[in-house]
């Protein structure tokens, strides 16, 4: 559960947050590095704007001689009259290309105004227990004290607000550079994947391995099926050969008739055997048309034989001879039927096998290529959500110092403050005088004293 916000935990560290922030702040305002920035800038202005003849807004005359004085040429070569960004900009260039220069001897010397030991007696402190900061800097000259707490508002609030940010981009950078990766790396595997499932004519490979399966039971129970009927007509067959063969003696047209029926039995396998291919080809049609009509001759030649049969008896049974033949050739046609068929069956069994020795394998390479998938996109998806949530922060830190602004800009100063430097001087003089007159009164009086003695 998340914490009560009015407990007491909650609020100490609510404070301790504030608190920090507040120091951070503060060490900002005072690092080097901002103040090196404000001197820049503020050297800047005053050589873009400054003019030895007269006074400015921006410095006396007075002054503004002096710094000409102060500051080498190499680096008065760096302004340009026209533009205070470019010189500035000129000046940052010069101070970073070393470490040991001219400019950084200024910075880091004890040059009034424009070091950073001069600058850091600008004096920053927190408004009570507020959010608030207040700024404060005097020196002599009322155009340098007006801008150096402007360049440093500005500046600081530059500093800061990259002292936040920059751990934030750097991670936005970071999780950007790893989702373009991740998408790129998953439209690969994606690519792969799709050819690899034309490539081996898959399309859905569960369907197609469970339409094999289903094919593969439904042979199976069609093949029970077709051998009950064999094994049913081949018994039917050996109890009408037996009854036939007691009567063959006196059947003199059996021969012939035997020769049909073999003709016919062979007629109706390959009829059979051709009807139950899967695929019927042109060829395959014209030569079953081809057979079924041999069949049909076949047929009616062994009927006139079986009917000459006939005329010549009646089985022991008291059943035409006729009859019996007619049922013995059905079921050796049924017999042959059923062996076209459980060839066939058996053939296509064989084809299902082979396929699904070739096409089962691909299941483990389909799952394996499927998980690295389903890996980097819950990968990528993850990288995104990080991503969304850095932007998040940045875009809360944004709202967050929208309210960092200054509540009372700097005034330019129009007279100087009251000091106390006058006082100090008065009060030396009063007690100076004062002083003498005491001593030379005392003197005097001692000396009375003494002139009463003798």
């Amino acid at each position: 559960s998340s914490p009560d916000p009015t407990s007491e935990e909650s609020f100490a560290a609510n404070w301790n947050l504030i608190l920090n922030a507040m120091d951070n702040l503060m060490n900002v305002i005072k690092s080097p590095t901002t103040l090196k920035m404000v001197s820049m800038r503020l050297l800047a202005q005053q050589f873009v704007h400054g003019d030895p003849e007269k006074d400015t807004d921006y410095i006396s005359a007075e002054k503004y001689r002096e710094l000409q004085q102060m500051i080498p040429k190499e680096i008065q070569d760096l302004v340009d009259k026209d533009s205070e960004e470019n010189t500035f900009n000129n000046f940052l260039n010069f101070q970073e290309a070393t470490n040991i220069n001219s400019f950084n001897t200024i910075l880091n010397g004890a040059m009034p105004y424009y070091s950073v030991l001069a600058l850091s007696k600008v004096e920053a402190a927190r408004i009570g227990i507020s959010d608030m900061v207040e700024l404060r800097y005097e020196c002599d000259e009322p155009g340098i004290a007006f801008y150096t707490l402007t360049f440093l508002y500005q500046e600081f609030v530059k500093q800061y607000d990259q002292l936040r940010y920059d751990q934030l981009n750097n991670t936005i950078a970071f999780f950007e550079k790893e989702v373009r990766e991740r998408r790129d790396s998953l439209n690969s595997l994606e690519a792969d994947l799709a050819a690899f499932q034309k490539s081996k004519g898959i399309l859905n490979f569960e369907l197609q391995a469970q339409s094999s399966i289903a094919l593969g039971e439904a042979l199976a129970t069609r093949q029970q099926e077709v051998l009950l009927a064999y094994n049913r007509s081949m018994v039917a067959e050996k109890e009408l050969e037996k009854k036939i063969e007691r009567q063959s003696k006196s059947l003199g047209n059996l021969q012939n008739f035997l020769t049909e029926k073999d003709a016919v039995t062979n007629l109706s396998y390959q009829i059979a055997k051709i009807e139950n291919l899967s695929v019927p080809t042109s060829k395959s049609r014209q030569e079953l048309a081809k057979l079924k009509k041999e069949l049909a001759d076949r047929k009616e030649k062994l009927k006139k034989i079986s009917d000459r049969v006939s005329t010549e008896k009646y089985s022991q049974d008291g059943v035409p001879i006729s009859t019996i033949l007619d049922q013995w050739t059905q079921e050796s046609l049924n017999i042959e039927k059923a062996k076209a068929e459980l060839d066939v069956i058996k053939q296509k069994q064989g084809e299902i096998n082979q396929k699904n020795e070739r096409f089962m394998p691909y299941g483990f390479l389909l799952k394996q290529r499927g998980r690295d998938i389903t890996t980097d996109e819950a990968t990528y998806l993850g990288l995104i959500n990080s991503l969304n949530a850095a932007k998040l922060k940045v875009k809360s830190l944004q709202l967050s110092g929208a309210t960092m602004r200054e509540i009372t800009p700097p005034n330019y100063p129009t007279e100087p403050l009251y000091s106390k430097r006058k006082a100090t001087v008065l009060f030396s003089v009063i007690f100076s005088a004062l002083f003498v007159i005491g001593y030379f009164f005392i003197q005097e009086l001692l000396s009375r004293k003494m002139d009463n003695k003798y």
